[in-house]
């Protein structure tokens, strides 16, 4: 994998995030280590995807630097650009610890977050809704709140269907109906209003 000793690296640079907390002028001594860090690791490797990771997650718990946390988030994008969800997921967990210090530092990474809302893995996509909930901001909020609104369209959709193509010989089907409406009818409520305020 060509990371000399990634697990010690790992640990490492845990023992600096726990040092450097709240901590200026320790946390300055490891502005230039950490920058080297996130520099060599450009390898296509499990073991230097590992150590970037917690590199990111490090930059972000110490006493921030505005030019170290920004060069952590360019570096998040390599996780989100893979086809591998696991590193997405990582991706996704190393861009909300940045956005805890700045948000802005992943307005260049919106697109690829939107693009997991589109993954079939269940556990990804929430993810992704958390981070977009934090990084939502005056600039981005109109292309976030309009790809959510399309899952709220898909989900008026199925509604409609389940309104209008119950079978009505089905008394459990038509009762089961009933009783989400009961218990859910103000959420698809807000969904009409939603879904109409849209086409206005």
């Amino acid at each position: 994998h060509k990371v000399p000793a990634p697990w010690l690296q790992i640990k490492l640079l845990k023992i600096l995030s726990l040092l450097g907390k709240d901590d200026r002028a320790a946390s300055e001594n490891m502005y230039e280590v950490l920058r080297d860090c996130l520099r060599r690791a450009d390898i296509q490797s499990s073991a230097a995807y590992a150590v970037l990771y917690q590199c990111v997650l490090t930059c972000t718990q110490i006493y921030p630097s505005s030019q170290l946390v920004e060069l952590a988030a360019k570096s998040v994008g390599r996780f989100l650009r893979t086809d591998n969800n696991n590193l997405k997921y990582l991706g996704i967990t190393a861009l909300a610890s940045v956005v805890s210090v700045n948000p802005s530092y992943a307005s260049p990474h919106k697109a690829l977050v939107i693009e997991c809302l589109d993954d079939p893995d269940e556990t990804l996509k929430r993810k992704t809704l958390d981070l977009l909930c934090k990084m939502t901001s005056p600039a981005n909020v109109k292309v976030i709140v309009e790809k959510l609104l399309g899952y709220v369209d898909l989900l008026w959709i199925f509604v409609c269907a389940l309104v209008f193509f119950f079978p009505s010989s089905s008394s459990s089907s038509r009762s089961l109906f009933l009783a989400l409406s009961k218990r859910w009818g103000w959420v698809f409520s807000l969904l009409k209003l939603f879904y109409f305020s849209r086409h206005i």
